[in-house]
């Protein structure tokens, strides 16, 4: 199962990306690539969920089996 996951680098969705069981493929879409360190197959995207084009981008790359959206709403930037 391929599974994207939104908002990898905050709390929730790195415990869900830690917690995957080994035959589940993960991809994250996260607005900071640096944030979150890479480990073996993980697949990286920069994205903002909120940006149409971009996710479509990710969408034509990497093609899931499901969305988990964890990205939330900071409003300090």
């Amino acid at each position: 199962m391929r599974v994207l996951v939104t908002g990898g680098t905050g709390l929730l969705g790195s415990y869900f990306i830690q917690g995957r069981p080994a035959e589940v493929e993960i991809a994250s879409v996260q607005r900071s690539l640096s944030a979150l360190p890479n480990d073996a197959g993980l697949d990286v995207y920069r994205a903002d969920v909120g940006d149409k084009k971009g996710l479509e981008e990710v969408f034509d790359k990497w093609v899931p089996d499901a969305v988990v959206h964890t990205a939330g709403y900071r409003d300090w930037e």
